[in-house]
């Protein structure tokens, strides 16, 4: 059995696999729809919340609200040239978890189909 891991086949399979994985990531990453970055965040947070997306309270840890920020933040950071200590202001956030909330939301959209529909659809409603 130890053989095996030591084989070249193993090693090929093993970077195959995450090869895959990469090209699957970026492939997703090329078909995303771009939004102009002139929107105003206060704009982006007027559509959302039009749409019924609930951001309030800001300290609220219910994770339809914590997800709804994460996908306001998102937004704001792909859809403006705010930075991102300046996207935190919008919910009492520091920069650190903008950048988070970036990150989960770009994981979800890659693991998660309703929640790509979600974030898909939003998108919509900011380029129209």
């Amino acid at each position: 059995m130890e053989d095996y891991f030591k084989n070249e086949d193993f090693e090929k399979e093993f970077i195959n696999v995450n090869e895959c994985y990469n090209l699957k990531k970026l492939a997703y990453e090329i078909n995303k729809v771009v939004i102009p970055r002139f929107i105003p965040s206060d704009k982006i947070l007027e559509i959302l919340k039009l749409n019924g997306f609930e951001f309030e309270p800001l300290t609220c840890r219910k994770k339809e609200l914590v997800l709804n920020r994460h996908i306001a933040c998102f937004f704001m950071k792909k859809g403006t040239k705010d930075s991102l200590t300046k996207i935190g202001s919008y919910f009492n956030k520091d920069h650190a978890t903008v950048l988070h909330s970036i990150k989960v939301v770009n994981n979800l959209c890659f693991s998660d189909k309703k929640f790509n529909e979600k974030v898909e659809n939003v998108e919509k409603l900011l380029i129209s």
